[in-house]
């Protein structure tokens, strides 16, 4: 997962990565890139502030690195011979190959969360949209969180970029997507004077008065899945049997979970 944030009128990009750990460790690599890691089930805006608190270290670090790259570049030092820098270090420094905070600047031990939010958490690393898995890139701005499908991956972008606010942002571009598709299909049936809402259900619909609702996995699965449910309503409405063989909705809908469900 990527993320970034704005500091000093500067652009700050990290790489995050999520594994069974018991901290989150922020490493430089030797080309001045940024790789945080933390454990599995740790809030998204935690590794976000832990990043922060420790900007004007990771910025040092940065130019140290790239400083000593460019100097050994240029002056054609032996591979073996640190830079001057490195020689006035205290001895727990590492090397500029791959700089690790300090360990002062570990996670305290309530930035971890219980292992039941696990599940949660992870899914801020990719949401499934028709049955397709994309990436999810966080971008700190100003403004109103905002969704976008782009180049394989959901660009999500505004200020507060909480875990729960990702999602509910996420969770409303499913629902605008929903809508639209449906109400595109029932546009060429008899039936397209209901109301369309979305919601997640325990059933694949509802039906009442003049209201249709549709459980929000209708999008998450393949587009067979969607035909499959807008089928069992149209049949439902017309008040006949449904004989088309849907086995791939079907399965689908048997093996997989709702992203959303558990919430």
């Amino acid at each position: 997962m990527k993320l970034n944030f704005d500091y000093n009128n500067k652009n700050i990009q990290y790489n995050l990565y999520y594994k069974k750990r018991s901290n989150i460790s922020i490493n430089i690599a030797k080309d001045g890139t940024i790789n945080v890691v933390a454990p599995v089930g740790v809030k998204v805006y935690d590794v976000m502030n832990k990043v922060r608190g420790n900007i004007n270290w990771i910025l040092q670090e940065v130019d140290r690195i790239k400083g000593t790259t460019k100097k050994i570049t240029t002056i054609k030092k032996d591979k073996n011979i640190t830079s001057p820098t490195n020689a006035t270090s205290p001895t727990n420094t590492t090397s500029p190959t791959n700089t690790t905070s300090p360990t002062n600047t570990t996670s305290p031990t309530s930035i971890t969360s219980p292992t039941n939010e696990s599940e949660q958490n992870n899914a801020l690393d990719k949401y499934t949209y028709l049955g397709k898995n994309y990436g999810v890139e966080l971008e700190e701005t100003s403004g109103e969180i905002s969704v976008k499908l782009v180049r394989g991956k959901f660009l999500v972008q505004g200020g507060g970029l909480t875990n729960v606010a990702v999602q509910t942002a996420i969770k409303a571009w499913y629902i605008d997507k929903a809508k639209t598709k449906i109400k595109q299909i029932l546009k060429k049936t008899d039936f397209n004077k209901y109301k369309i809402e979305i919601d997640i259900l325990d059933n694949l619909y509802e039906i009442r008065k003049d209201t249709i609702t549709f459980d929000i996995k209708c999008v998450i699965g393949p587009q067979i899945v969607l035909e499959y449910i807008l089928d069992l309503v149209l049949c439902e409405l017309k008040g006949v049997r449904l004989e088309k063989d849907y086995q791939v909705a079907k399965c689908w809908l048997e093996t997989e979970n709702n992203l959303f469900r558990g919430e």
